[in-house]
């Protein structure tokens, strides 16, 4: 496998929505969505222009305040609240066109 590039699992609109329901810290943010991506923290590093122990400090305090033990636990309870914003929405427009057709 080579270095094939990485599309994220997610939207713009739903990456601000997640986002915003975490209300992650803006650097905090910026590392969960290259975590998301699927980044190492060397290539997190790179492309934030920090080092892989600020990288590491701030994965940590991600893992932290979700209470956490790893990326893979962050990357899934990320992807799991995702997909539970998506089907609040989902829900909210289903509701939305029921009231309408009444």
């Amino acid at each position: 496998m080579g270095d094939s590039p990485r599309v994220p699992a997610f939207s713009e609109a739903e990456w601000a929505r997640l986002k915003e329901h975490l209300g992650l810290p803006p650097r905090q943010a910026e590392i969960a969505r290259h975590i998301l991506c699927g980044k190492s923290d060397k290539q997190i590093a790179h492309a934030m222009g920090i080092s892989v122990a600020t990288v590491r400090t701030h994965l940590g305090r991600l893992l932290g305040k979700f209470g956490l033990g790893d990326r893979v636990g962050l990357l899934l309870y990320l992807l799991a609240r995702l997909r539970e914003l998506g089907d609040r929405l989902d829900n909210a427009a289903e509701r939305m066109a029921e009231s309408e057709l009444r």
